[in-house]
């Protein structure tokens, strides 16, 4: 046992990878780092597929996700009541489980004060995504399938999401504000050619968005997680931060949804795999953004250089 951050002991022994719908082995303090997203000031939730201990599951097999409970220690959870509209947790990324969504009408979402309205306002964010861009295949499911969002369940006008865009491999951060003006809009890819095969699953990226108060939204390809048995190896990549129009006015939100478009309906439904979302209330020092993204890659056993 070594001593680990703030006292607690981590352990430098290789773990075995957790099979799938067993207690997760993951440490509590990442034995690498000595870090965890949540000692980082600022995160308001983080959900973790490869984490059984944070899910209600259901059904036949008993993959359904009724509820997925963030483990930042703020105690929020994302929930789906409706049986059809439940994603399941069956994939993998380099064994550890995701989260399918069908792009169909799986989705999960809440209305907690402290999660929902977030982002209500003029607010900053950063936000780390691991996830599919998705396919040509999974595109003819559904061409707009949006990872996270923040709506409104009164007024349809204002929103933020993160999405596959209508291009493969394409992804978009989009604001729109009370007055229905579009504050904010950037896209954002990963390496050339990526996730247009689509006779296999799609490559899962590391991806991290911003969105600074009275600023621009940005965001930045850290690395791609390439699929298990593929020849072409596990990539390097990172693009400089890209930012768009800047943002203007108020947006009032008070739903927040993983999987779709989530306002008084939902829609734009996400039609591949989601491995886990880390969300805090500020835009991250570069060193700070750093160090979220290493301890992703390490956990999904890339070897990245941060950009």
């Amino acid at each position: 046992m070594n001593p680990g951050i703030c006292g607690l002991p981590t352990t430098t022994a290789t773990m075995p990878l957790p099979l799938l719908g067993s207690p997760s082995p993951i440490p509590v303090v990442d034995p690498a780092a000595g870090f965890v997203p949540s000692l980082i000031a600022g995160i308001v939730a983080w959900f973790d597929a490869s984490d059984i201990s944070t899910f209600t599951l259901t059904g036949s097999p008993q993959n359904f996700v009724s509820e997925w409970r963030d483990k930042s220690g703020n105690g929020y959870s994302v929930s789906q009541s409706v049986a059809n509209n439940q994603p399941q947790r069956t994939g993998t990324v380099f064994g550890r489980p995701t989260i399918d969504f069908d792009g169909s009408n799986d989705c999960l979402f809440t209305g907690a004060t402290g999660l929902a309205d977030a982002f209500s306002g003029d607010k900053s964010l950063t936000a780390f995504i691991v996830g599919q861009m998705h396919t040509s295949a999974e595109q003819s499911t559904n061409a707009l399938g949006v990872w996270f969002s923040w709506g409104s369940t009164s007024n349809s006008t204002p929103l933020f999401y993160v999405r596959s865009s209508s291009n493969v491999g394409v992804g978009q951060v989009v604001l729109r504000n009370d007055a229905s003006s579009q504050a904010s809009n950037v896209s954002f890819s990963g390496p050339a050619g990526d996730g247009t095969n689509a006779s296999t699953v799609s490559d899962s990226y590391i991806v991290s968005a911003v969105s600074q108060s009275g600023g621009t939204n940005g965001a930045r390809v850290h690395t791609r997680l390439v699929a298990e048995g593929d020849s072409i190896g596990r990539g390097n990549y990172g693009t400089p931060l890209t930012v768009g129009a800047a943002r203007s006015g108020t947006t009032t939100l008070n739903r927040f949804t993983i999987g779709a478009l989530g306002r008084s309906t939902f829609s734009d439904f996400y039609p591949a795999r989601l491995s886990e979302l880390i969300l805090y209330s500020r835009v991250l020092a570069d060193s700070e953004r750093a160090r979220v993204v290493r301890y992703l890659g390490e956990k999904y056993t890339a070897q990245i250089h941060v950009v």
